[in-house]
């Protein structure tokens, strides 16, 4: 094998990664077809010693494969791992190794550990990436202001809904997923969103954490629209369904953290439906001093308001909304604070205004992180494991906004009031109102002829009406 022949072995190298291969092997003995002059045997061992960083070795009567010994350089102390290459062939071993070696340098480098497979989730890199920003926003030589907003960006939407998965399995459907739920849907964001999901690859292709080849490309055919306009409402069928299920889905977390961010997003589902909050930032940003209580002079009852300004409310002219909230909703953040508070009982919600007044009410302190409740919902976990139940597929969490104006539509409460409460102008309450009104009630020109089964049209339905299969479950037709 000549030195050319090895320089093709290992792909995708750039220049200075080439000279480093070359400065650490011993060219004359690596490309030599005389490799046998390395063997050294012990008992069914061989071992071969490409430099003084790297070996290979084989147990001849246990495996085929070769494994790797390599040695690095972290603070001064070197570091020794060991893996198998799963390579039959020398050359193909010591090519693998070395390639892994240079991976780890580049770990070492950015401040990861030395694990080749740790460090790697989506939430670790983008955090080095805005690291970078940063450094470019505080140099005084440099302006760059759109920095500012792609790390806005990453912090508040892109890092919550990918989390903690591994960056490697980040691919084109779980892209596309990203973007038909995000609530950042203007043009010009959908594109600064692109870009920064781009960089955060960008920097892990550039610290060697991964391939080039695995950085998947952005989704093209994303609809620029309003949620506030276009999301589905839940039917009441499969609303059902994803309440009835949830205490399984629960059961079914393989680890402590899992069930602990799941258990926090039921009463964090169950939040969105009763107030109509938009998800993602309003929710993020309620603290418990953003809870007062109030007297109602009226039935001399007492009731809780919320001062959003975080999210679209920020932008407002008012830069803050505030909403009253029902009892549904005050159960759910007594519940919510429980678990992520890792309280042993559920705390009035009094208390937990008086006690912990700059605590964020959905954020989790048992982990010091924000749960990803939007991924947690998505078509990758929760959707997925109901999928074969619901009648409807295309949910997001802002479909929880949505069922709420539609059943305070229903309720008969004014537009003016319904639009206040949800920081949306007369013109959207109208959009849902004439989506609503078919739902809810039939149209005039068909009201005459509704089909109505006043009579059993068949044995089951006769057995029902005598009220016979219900005393007898067991009876089968």
């Amino acid at each position: 094998m000549d030195k050319l022949d090895f320089i093709q072995l290992v792909t995708r190298m750039d220049e200075k990664q080439y000279q480093i291969l070359l400065s650490q092997l011993d060219l004359s003995k690596v490309l030599s077809p005389k490799t046998d002059a390395n063997l050294t045997s012990s008992k069914d061992t061989d071992w071969i010693h490409v430099n003084e960083y790297i070996s290979v070795y084989r147990q001849k009567s246990r495996t085929k494969f070769w494994s790797a010994r390599i040695k690095i350089d972290v603070d001064g102390k070197v570091k020794e791992k060991r893996f198998t290459t799963k390579k039959e062939h020398l050359e193909d071993a010591k090519v693998f190794a070395t390639e892994q070696r240079l991976k780890l340098m580049g770990k070492v480098e950015s401040g990861y550990s030395l694990d080749l497979n740790s460090d790697l989730t989506f939430r670790a890199v983008a955090n080095k990436t805005i690291a970078e920003m940063q450094a470019v926003i505080d140099n005084p030589t440099l302006k760059n202001t759109t920095y500012k907003d792609y790390i806005s960006l990453l912090q508040n939407h892109i890092i919550e809904f990918f989390g903690d998965t591994n960056i490697k399995n980040v691919d084109y459907p779980m892209l596309m997923e990203y973007f038909e739920q995000t609530t950042v849907r203007s043009k010009s964001r959908i594109v600064m969103q692109k870009t920064c999901i781009r960089k955060v690859f960008a920097y892990a292709v550039k610290k060697r954490l991964v391939s080039a080849l695995l950085v998947p490309d952005m989704p093209t055919d994303i609809v620029i629209k309003d949620p506030d306009y276009n999301v589905q409402p839940f039917s009441e069928h499969d609303l059902k369904v994803l309440r009835d299920n949830y205490p399984s889905f629960i059961e079914a977390s393989r680890t402590r953290q899992t069930r602990h961010y799941r258990e926090a997003f039921q009463h964090y589902f169950s939040f969105l439906l009763s107030t109509g909050v938009r998800p993602g930032e309003e929710p993020k940003g309620i603290a418990f001093k953003d809870i007062s209580k109030h007297l109602d002079k009226e039935s001399g009852n007492h009731y809780y308001v919320i001062r959003l300004h975080k999210g679209k409310t920020q932008t407002s002219k008012n830069k803050y909304r505030d909403i009253a909230i029902d009892a549904t909703a005050v159960q759910a953040i007594e519940h919510v604070s429980k678990t992520l508070m890792g309280l042993k009982t559920a705390e009035r919600l009094d208390y937990l205004i008086k006690n912990y007044p700059d605590r964020f009410v959905f954020k989790s302190y048992v982990y010091d992180t924000y749960p990803a409740y939007e991924r947690i919902f998505s078509r990758q976990q929760y959707l997925d494991y109901v999928s074969d139940k619901l009648h409807h597929d295309k949910y997001v969490t802002y479909s929880a906004r949505h069922t709420y104006i539609n059943n305070q539509l229903a309720a008969n409460i004014t537009h003016n009031d319904i639009a206040e409460h949800c920081g949306n102008s007369i013109q959207v309450i109208e959009a849902h109102y004439q989506k609503a009104k078919l739902l809810n009630k039939a149209p005039q020109h068909i009201a005459g002829n509704i089909v109505e089964y006043s009579t059993p049209t068949g044995l089951r339905e006769g057995l029902e009406k005598l009220g016979f299969l219900q005393a007898n479950p067991n009876y089968k037709l």
